[in-house]
Protein backbone atom coordinates (compact mmCIF):
# COMPACT_ATOMS: atom_id res chain seq x y z
CA UNK A 1 0.00 0.00 0.00
CA UNK A 2 1.20 3.51 -0.83
CA UNK A 3 0.05 6.61 1.03
CA UNK A 4 0.51 9.95 -0.72
CA UNK A 5 0.34 12.96 1.58
CA UNK A 6 -0.58 16.12 -0.39
CA UNK A 7 0.25 19.44 1.29
CA UNK A 8 -1.45 22.51 -0.19
CA UNK A 9 -2.50 26.01 0.84
CA UNK A 10 -5.99 25.65 -0.61
CA UNK A 11 -8.33 22.90 -1.77
CA UNK A 12 -11.79 22.62 -3.29
CA UNK A 13 -14.52 23.77 -2.88
CA UNK A 14 -12.44 26.96 -2.89
CA UNK A 15 -12.10 28.08 -6.51
CA UNK A 16 -8.81 28.25 -8.39
CA UNK A 17 -6.47 26.42 -10.71
CA UNK A 18 -4.29 25.15 -7.86
CA UNK A 19 -7.27 23.74 -6.00
CA UNK A 20 -8.64 22.00 -9.08
CA UNK A 21 -5.22 20.58 -9.94
CA UNK A 22 -4.73 19.12 -6.47
CA UNK A 23 -8.13 17.42 -6.62
CA UNK A 24 -7.58 16.18 -10.17
CA UNK A 25 -4.18 14.67 -9.35
CA UNK A 26 -5.42 13.22 -6.06
CA UNK A 27 -8.27 11.44 -7.82
CA UNK A 28 -5.99 10.28 -10.64
CA UNK A 29 -3.54 8.67 -8.21
CA UNK A 30 -6.07 7.11 -5.86
CA UNK A 31 -6.70 3.41 -6.44
CA UNK A 32 -6.85 0.13 -4.55
CA UNK A 33 -3.11 0.29 -3.86
CA UNK A 34 -2.76 4.04 -3.27
CA UNK A 35 -4.43 6.24 -0.69
CA UNK A 36 -4.26 10.03 -0.87
CA UNK A 37 -4.64 12.37 2.11
CA UNK A 38 -4.78 16.14 1.53
CA UNK A 39 -3.56 18.54 4.23
CA UNK A 40 -4.81 22.12 3.80
CA UNK A 41 -2.87 25.02 5.35
CA UNK A 42 -5.32 27.92 5.04
CA UNK A 43 -8.72 28.14 6.67
CA UNK A 44 -10.86 29.27 3.73
CA UNK A 45 -13.22 26.33 4.21
CA UNK A 46 -14.31 24.35 7.25
CA UNK A 47 -13.53 20.72 6.48
CA UNK A 48 -14.66 19.52 9.91
CA UNK A 49 -18.11 18.87 8.48
CA UNK A 50 -16.78 17.28 5.29
CA UNK A 51 -13.53 15.44 6.13
CA UNK A 52 -13.64 13.77 2.71
CA UNK A 53 -14.02 15.65 -0.59
CA UNK A 54 -14.93 13.52 -3.62
CA UNK A 55 -13.71 10.54 -1.59
CA UNK A 56 -10.33 12.12 -0.75
CA UNK A 57 -9.53 12.45 2.97
CA UNK A 58 -8.87 16.06 3.99
CA UNK A 59 -7.12 17.37 7.12
CA UNK A 60 -7.39 21.07 7.96
CA UNK A 61 -4.17 22.33 9.51
CA UNK A 62 -5.91 25.66 10.07
CA UNK A 63 -8.42 23.98 12.37
CA UNK A 64 -5.66 22.15 14.23
CA UNK A 65 -3.68 25.42 14.62
CA UNK A 66 -6.51 27.36 16.23
CA UNK A 67 -6.05 26.25 19.84
CA UNK A 68 -2.29 26.83 19.68
CA UNK A 69 -2.45 30.21 18.00
CA UNK A 70 -5.34 31.57 20.07
CA UNK A 71 -3.23 33.30 22.79
CA UNK A 72 -1.16 35.11 20.15
CA UNK A 73 -4.14 36.07 18.00
CA UNK A 74 -5.96 37.58 20.99
CA UNK A 75 -2.84 39.44 22.15
CA UNK A 76 -2.28 41.38 18.93
CA UNK A 77 1.27 40.17 18.27
CA UNK A 78 3.02 41.62 15.17
CA UNK A 79 2.37 39.95 11.82
CA UNK A 80 5.96 38.77 11.40
CA UNK A 81 5.85 37.00 14.76
CA UNK A 82 2.49 35.44 13.92
CA UNK A 83 3.80 34.18 10.58
CA UNK A 84 6.80 32.59 12.28
CA UNK A 85 4.61 30.89 14.88
CA UNK A 86 2.25 29.61 12.21
CA UNK A 87 5.21 28.21 10.26
CA UNK A 88 6.38 26.36 13.35
CA UNK A 89 2.91 24.95 13.94
CA UNK A 90 2.49 23.94 10.30
CA UNK A 91 5.67 21.88 10.55
CA UNK A 92 4.72 20.26 13.86
CA UNK A 93 1.11 19.55 12.95
CA UNK A 94 1.87 18.18 9.48
CA UNK A 95 4.60 15.95 10.87
CA UNK A 96 2.37 14.67 13.67
CA UNK A 97 -0.51 13.88 11.31
CA UNK A 98 1.71 11.99 8.86
CA UNK A 99 3.59 10.17 11.60
CA UNK A 100 0.30 9.02 13.11
CA UNK A 101 -0.64 7.41 9.81
CA UNK A 102 2.80 5.87 9.43
CA UNK A 103 2.56 4.25 12.86
CA UNK A 104 -0.97 3.03 12.14
CA UNK A 105 0.21 1.09 9.09
CA UNK A 106 3.95 0.47 9.25
CA UNK A 107 3.87 -1.72 6.15
CA UNK A 108 2.83 1.12 3.83
CA UNK A 109 5.19 3.33 1.85
CA UNK A 110 4.69 7.06 2.29
CA UNK A 111 5.45 10.03 0.03
CA UNK A 112 4.92 13.71 0.83
CA UNK A 113 3.90 15.83 -2.19
CA UNK A 114 3.82 19.61 -1.80
CA UNK A 115 2.07 22.12 -4.04
CA UNK A 116 3.81 25.54 -4.24
CA UNK A 117 7.56 25.49 -3.99
CA UNK A 118 8.31 28.54 -1.87
CA UNK A 119 5.87 27.94 1.01
CA UNK A 120 4.37 24.48 1.23
CA UNK A 121 7.53 23.03 -0.31
CA UNK A 122 9.72 24.49 2.43
CA UNK A 123 7.61 23.02 5.24
CA UNK A 124 7.15 19.70 3.46
CA UNK A 125 10.89 19.29 2.89
CA UNK A 126 11.55 19.71 6.63
CA UNK A 127 8.78 17.27 7.52
CA UNK A 128 9.90 14.67 4.98
CA UNK A 129 13.50 14.87 6.16
CA UNK A 130 12.49 14.47 9.81
CA UNK A 131 10.34 11.42 9.02
CA UNK A 132 12.72 9.86 6.51
CA UNK A 133 10.21 9.76 3.64
CA UNK A 134 10.54 11.04 0.05
CA UNK A 135 9.39 14.52 -0.88
CA UNK A 136 8.08 15.49 -4.32
CA UNK A 137 7.86 19.27 -4.64
CA UNK A 138 5.66 20.66 -7.38
CA UNK A 139 6.02 24.09 -8.97
CA UNK A 140 2.77 25.80 -9.83
CA UNK A 141 3.03 29.38 -11.13
CA UNK A 142 3.48 32.28 -8.74
CA UNK A 143 5.94 30.31 -6.61
CA UNK A 144 8.35 30.34 -9.55
CA UNK A 145 7.22 33.43 -11.47
CA UNK A 146 7.52 35.62 -8.37
CA UNK A 147 9.66 33.56 -6.02
CA UNK A 148 12.48 33.13 -8.50
CA UNK A 149 12.85 36.92 -8.70
CA UNK A 150 12.11 37.98 -5.12
CA UNK A 151 15.19 38.27 -2.86
CA UNK A 152 13.25 37.03 0.16
CA UNK A 153 11.89 33.94 -1.64
CA UNK A 154 14.72 32.92 -3.96
CA UNK A 155 16.79 31.16 -1.24
CA UNK A 156 13.72 29.15 -0.24
CA UNK A 157 12.99 28.12 -3.83
CA UNK A 158 16.56 26.99 -4.44
CA UNK A 159 16.94 25.17 -1.12
CA UNK A 160 13.78 23.15 -1.70
CA UNK A 161 14.77 22.41 -5.30
CA UNK A 162 18.15 21.14 -4.10
CA UNK A 163 16.80 18.94 -1.30
CA UNK A 164 13.62 17.43 -2.76
CA UNK A 165 13.75 13.91 -4.17
CA UNK A 166 11.97 15.21 -7.28
CA UNK A 167 10.66 18.57 -8.45
CA UNK A 168 7.70 18.35 -10.81
CA UNK A 169 7.44 21.47 -12.91
CA UNK A 170 4.45 22.54 -14.95
CA UNK A 171 6.47 23.96 -17.84
CA UNK A 172 9.93 23.60 -19.34
CA UNK A 173 11.11 27.11 -18.43
CA UNK A 174 10.74 26.27 -14.75
CA UNK A 175 12.79 23.10 -15.17
CA UNK A 176 15.53 24.80 -17.20
CA UNK A 177 15.93 27.72 -14.81
CA UNK A 178 15.89 25.56 -11.68
CA UNK A 179 18.55 23.28 -13.12
CA UNK A 180 20.62 26.30 -14.14
CA UNK A 181 20.85 27.66 -10.59
CA UNK A 182 20.58 24.29 -8.80
CA UNK A 183 22.44 21.75 -11.01
CA UNK A 184 21.62 18.95 -8.58
CA UNK A 185 17.87 19.55 -8.94
CA UNK A 186 15.99 16.51 -10.24
CA UNK A 187 13.09 17.71 -12.36
CA UNK A 188 10.29 16.37 -14.50
CA UNK A 189 7.79 18.49 -16.42
CA UNK A 190 4.14 17.43 -16.39
CA UNK A 191 1.68 19.77 -18.09
CA UNK A 192 -1.80 19.96 -16.63
CA UNK A 193 -4.69 18.19 -18.31
CA UNK A 194 -8.12 19.60 -19.09
CA UNK A 195 -11.61 18.20 -18.69
CA UNK A 196 -13.08 15.83 -21.21
CA UNK A 197 -15.85 18.32 -22.02
CA UNK A 198 -13.20 20.60 -23.55
CA UNK A 199 -11.49 17.81 -25.47
CA UNK A 200 -14.68 16.98 -27.35
CA UNK A 201 -15.33 20.60 -28.42
CA UNK A 202 -14.09 22.28 -31.58
CA UNK A 203 -14.25 26.08 -31.97
CA UNK A 204 -15.79 27.60 -35.08
CA UNK A 205 -16.16 31.31 -35.64
CA UNK A 206 -19.76 32.32 -36.15
CA UNK A 207 -20.63 35.32 -38.28
CA UNK A 208 -20.63 38.47 -36.15
CA UNK A 209 -19.95 42.15 -36.85
CA UNK A 210 -17.99 42.35 -33.62
CA UNK A 211 -14.91 40.65 -32.20
CA UNK A 212 -15.87 38.92 -28.98
CA UNK A 213 -13.00 38.79 -26.50
CA UNK A 214 -13.32 36.27 -23.65
CA UNK A 215 -11.28 35.52 -20.56
CA UNK A 216 -11.89 33.15 -17.64
CA UNK A 217 -8.88 34.45 -15.69
CA UNK A 218 -10.97 36.30 -13.13
CA UNK A 219 -9.76 39.53 -11.55
CA UNK A 220 -6.13 39.47 -10.54
CA UNK A 221 -2.95 41.49 -11.01
CA UNK A 222 -1.21 38.18 -11.70
CA UNK A 223 -3.53 37.56 -14.64
CA UNK A 224 -3.20 41.16 -15.86
CA UNK A 225 -6.95 41.71 -15.81
CA UNK A 226 -6.56 45.47 -15.48
CA UNK A 227 -4.27 45.45 -18.53
CA UNK A 228 -6.84 43.49 -20.55
CA UNK A 229 -9.55 45.97 -19.54
CA UNK A 230 -7.34 48.89 -20.53
CA UNK A 231 -6.54 47.27 -23.89
CA UNK A 232 -10.26 46.75 -24.51
CA UNK A 233 -10.90 50.44 -23.72
CA UNK A 234 -8.12 51.55 -26.10
CA UNK A 235 -9.42 49.39 -28.97
CA UNK A 236 -12.97 50.58 -28.38
CA UNK A 237 -11.80 54.22 -28.47
CA UNK A 238 -10.09 53.49 -31.79
CA UNK A 239 -13.39 52.41 -33.25
CA UNK A 240 -12.81 48.67 -33.36
CA UNK A 241 -16.10 46.79 -32.79
CA UNK A 242 -15.07 44.70 -29.79
CA UNK A 243 -16.87 43.24 -26.82
CA UNK A 244 -15.27 41.71 -23.74
CA UNK A 245 -16.52 39.04 -21.34
CA UNK A 246 -14.56 38.15 -18.20
CA UNK A 247 -15.55 35.53 -15.63
CA UNK A 248 -13.88 34.30 -12.46
CA UNK A 249 -13.17 35.18 -8.86
CA UNK A 250 -11.37 38.29 -7.63
CA UNK A 251 -7.86 37.91 -6.22
CA UNK A 252 -7.72 37.32 -2.49
CA UNK A 253 -7.40 40.62 -0.57
CA UNK A 254 -8.05 42.72 -3.71
CA UNK A 255 -11.84 42.77 -3.67
CA UNK A 256 -12.20 46.51 -3.02
CA UNK A 257 -9.99 47.40 -5.98
CA UNK A 258 -11.75 45.06 -8.38
CA UNK A 259 -15.23 46.03 -7.24
CA UNK A 260 -14.50 49.69 -7.92
CA UNK A 261 -12.83 48.98 -11.27
CA UNK A 262 -15.64 46.72 -12.45
CA UNK A 263 -18.24 49.34 -11.54
CA UNK A 264 -16.29 52.04 -13.39
CA UNK A 265 -15.85 50.01 -16.59
CA UNK A 266 -19.44 48.79 -16.66
CA UNK A 267 -20.64 52.37 -16.35
CA UNK A 268 -18.46 53.36 -19.33
CA UNK A 269 -19.11 50.46 -21.69
CA UNK A 270 -22.53 49.07 -20.83
CA UNK A 271 -23.61 46.02 -22.81
CA UNK A 272 -20.33 45.70 -24.74
CA UNK A 273 -18.73 44.55 -21.50
CA UNK A 274 -19.69 41.57 -19.31
CA UNK A 275 -17.85 41.17 -16.01
CA UNK A 276 -19.15 37.99 -14.42
CA UNK A 277 -18.20 35.84 -11.49
CA UNK A 278 -16.89 32.28 -11.27
CA UNK A 279 -18.52 29.73 -13.56
CA UNK A 280 -18.55 25.96 -13.09
CA UNK A 281 -16.31 23.77 -15.22
CA UNK A 282 -19.39 22.44 -17.03
CA UNK A 283 -20.11 25.95 -18.33
CA UNK A 284 -16.59 26.73 -19.57
CA UNK A 285 -16.89 25.15 -23.05
CA UNK A 286 -19.94 27.22 -23.95
CA UNK A 287 -18.25 30.36 -22.63
CA UNK A 288 -15.14 29.77 -24.77
CA UNK A 289 -17.05 28.73 -27.88
CA UNK A 290 -19.04 31.96 -27.67
CA UNK A 291 -15.89 34.03 -28.11
CA UNK A 292 -13.62 34.94 -31.01
CA UNK A 293 -10.34 35.43 -29.11
CA UNK A 294 -9.29 34.07 -25.72
CA UNK A 295 -7.29 36.71 -23.81
CA UNK A 296 -5.03 36.61 -20.77
CA UNK A 297 -2.26 39.11 -19.93
CA UNK A 298 -0.58 37.01 -17.23
CA UNK A 299 2.65 38.07 -15.54
CA UNK A 300 3.53 34.40 -15.12
CA UNK A 301 1.91 30.99 -15.38
CA UNK A 302 2.73 27.46 -14.43
CA UNK A 303 0.37 25.62 -16.75
CA UNK A 304 -2.76 27.71 -17.09
CA UNK A 305 -6.00 25.72 -16.99
CA UNK A 306 -7.79 28.51 -18.84
CA UNK A 307 -5.27 28.79 -21.65
CA UNK A 308 -5.03 25.00 -21.99
CA UNK A 309 -8.80 24.91 -22.34
CA UNK A 310 -8.58 27.44 -25.17
CA UNK A 311 -5.83 25.37 -26.81
CA UNK A 312 -7.97 22.26 -26.55
CA UNK A 313 -11.01 23.78 -28.24
CA UNK A 314 -8.80 25.31 -30.93
CA UNK A 315 -9.69 28.98 -30.70
CA UNK A 316 -7.50 32.05 -31.34
CA UNK A 317 -5.51 33.16 -28.31
CA UNK A 318 -3.80 36.42 -27.34
CA UNK A 319 -1.72 36.02 -24.20
CA UNK A 320 1.79 36.36 -22.82
CA UNK A 321 4.90 34.32 -23.55
CA UNK A 322 5.16 32.45 -20.26
CA UNK A 323 4.17 29.16 -18.68
CA UNK A 324 3.05 26.33 -20.94
CA UNK A 325 2.50 28.34 -24.14
CA UNK A 326 6.20 28.54 -25.19
CA UNK A 327 6.32 24.74 -24.75
CA UNK A 328 3.14 23.95 -26.64
CA UNK A 329 2.28 26.79 -29.00
CA UNK A 330 5.31 28.90 -29.92
CA UNK A 331 5.03 29.85 -33.59
CA UNK A 332 1.47 28.56 -34.02
CA UNK A 333 -0.42 30.94 -36.31
CA UNK A 334 -3.55 31.34 -34.21
CA UNK A 335 -1.77 31.81 -30.87
CA UNK A 336 -0.40 35.36 -30.57
CA UNK A 337 2.01 36.06 -27.70
CA UNK A 338 3.35 39.27 -26.15
CA UNK A 339 6.11 39.61 -23.56
CA UNK A 340 4.93 39.43 -19.94
CA UNK A 341 4.54 42.83 -18.24
CA UNK A 342 4.50 44.64 -21.62
CA UNK A 343 1.23 46.58 -21.61
CA UNK A 344 1.81 48.23 -24.99
CA UNK A 345 2.96 44.95 -26.52
CA UNK A 346 -0.13 43.12 -25.31
CA UNK A 347 -2.43 45.86 -26.62
CA UNK A 348 -0.65 45.87 -30.00
CA UNK A 349 -0.87 42.08 -30.27
CA UNK A 350 -4.56 42.14 -29.39
CA UNK A 351 -5.24 44.96 -31.87
CA UNK A 352 -3.63 43.02 -34.73
CA UNK A 353 -5.55 39.87 -33.85
CA UNK A 354 -8.85 41.76 -33.77
CA UNK A 355 -8.15 43.34 -37.16
CA UNK A 356 -7.27 39.94 -38.60
CA UNK A 357 -10.55 38.51 -37.33
CA UNK A 358 -12.50 41.34 -38.94
CA UNK A 359 -10.69 41.39 -42.30
CA UNK A 360 -9.63 37.89 -43.20
CA UNK A 361 -10.10 35.72 -40.17
CA UNK A 362 -7.42 33.82 -38.29
CA UNK A 363 -6.50 30.44 -39.73
CA UNK A 364 -6.56 27.66 -37.14
CA UNK A 365 -3.75 25.12 -37.19
CA UNK A 366 -6.03 22.09 -36.84
CA UNK A 367 -3.18 19.56 -36.80
CA UNK A 368 -1.71 21.26 -33.72
CA UNK A 369 -5.13 21.36 -32.09
CA UNK A 370 -5.40 17.60 -32.57
CA UNK A 371 -1.97 17.21 -30.93
CA UNK A 372 -3.05 19.35 -27.99
CA UNK A 373 -6.21 17.33 -27.49
CA UNK A 374 -4.06 14.22 -27.10
CA UNK A 375 -1.44 15.92 -24.92
CA UNK A 376 -3.95 17.60 -22.61
CA UNK A 377 -5.93 14.41 -22.00
CA UNK A 378 -6.25 13.30 -18.34
CA UNK A 379 -4.84 9.85 -19.20
CA UNK A 380 -1.49 11.35 -20.22
CA UNK A 381 -1.21 13.41 -17.02
CA UNK A 382 -2.21 10.45 -14.83
CA UNK A 383 0.36 8.13 -16.43
CA UNK A 384 3.12 10.72 -15.98
CA UNK A 385 2.31 11.23 -12.31
CA UNK A 386 2.12 7.50 -11.59
CA UNK A 387 5.51 7.00 -13.23
CA UNK A 388 7.04 9.88 -11.27
CA UNK A 389 5.82 8.57 -7.91
CA UNK A 390 7.01 5.08 -8.76
CA UNK A 391 10.51 6.34 -9.58
CA UNK A 392 10.76 8.14 -6.26
CA UNK A 393 9.76 4.97 -4.42
CA UNK A 394 12.29 2.73 -6.21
Amino acid sequence: MRVLHFYTALFVPTHGGLERSVLRIALALSDAETKVVVYVRLGDYDYSTTPAVHGVDVVSLAALRNIWIEPLASSGVPGSRMAAEEARLNFLLLRAEIERRMLRDPGSRHVLISFFLSHEGFTAQSVAASLGIPHIATVRGTDFGRGFHAPSEFPIVTSVADAADLVITTNLTQATELQRVVPSCRTETIHNSVGGNLLTCRWRRTHSPTVRLVSDGGYSHRKGTQVLLKAFAVLSAEGLPVTLAIVGDAERKQHAYWSALRESYLARFGTSLMLGDYIDAADVPAFLLGGDIYCLASLAEGCSQGRCGALAVGMPIVSTRCGELPDLAEGVCHVRLAAPADQDGFTTTLRRACRDVLTRGIAIDTSRVDEWKRHLAPERERAAWIAAVSRVLQ
